[in-house]
């Protein structure tokens, strides 16, 4: 057990940051994690985390504040998969044969998505990651983008694009490969 002694200025920028960054960080991690709990889950550690490093962050409204919270709620939406995945024991097959009707069916095509999108992002930079969940995420202007992530707006628009030309040849090569399987 611990104990975290702030001074009265640090509680209150971390309130501050509570309600103004919450709804921001609960979406990333929704975004990632795909589920509501461990989403809220994500949310609270996160803001642990915060708590332990708030002398780090100076200005709460600060391109780098908002900056350094992403980058803490992101690595902590990471680590929640990391945790996930160490702790699944049951296969693939068998998860799918223990579920019914169009339930399973959903499951299987969420899984082919969420597996297309774990193969493009493995060849994805973290920028590019980072960028990609800004915009299709938590639907910010590529403006925006650019402005949180300190670049400019035609080097956050170009980067959208090829991630976007990944995708879609990554998903013809995968239908290519289930009409084959048929």
């Amino acid at each position: 057990m611990f104990i975290l002694l702030m001074t009265g200025e640090e509680e209150e920028k971390i309130d501050y940051i509570a309600r103004t960054y919450k709804d921001m960080i609960y979406r990333l991690c929704l975004t990632y994690l795909k589920d509501p709990t461990d989403s809220e889950d994500a949310l609270q550690q996160t803001f642990v985390r915060i708590m332990f490093y708030i002398e780090k962050i100076g200005d709460p409204d600060s391109k780098e504040a908002k900056s350094y919270i992403y980058c803490i709620a992101k690595s902590t939406a990471l680590n929640f998969i990391k945790k996930r995945n160490q702790q699944s024991s049951l296969s693939y097959d068998e998860t799918i044969c223990r579920m019914e009707g169009h339930e399973a069916l959903e499951r299987l095509a969420k899984e082919r998505a969420a597996d297309l999108w774990m193969e493009v992002s493995q060849e994805l930079s973290d920028l590019d990651k980072t960028i990609f969940v800004l915009k299709y995420g938590h639907k910010y202007q590529s403006k925006e983008i650019a402005e949180i992530l300190d670049l400019s707006d035609g080097t956050v628009r170009q980067r959208l694009s090829r991630m976007i030309k990944r995708l879609v040849s990554k998903k013809d090569t995968a239908r290519g490969r289930e009409k084959e399987v048929k």
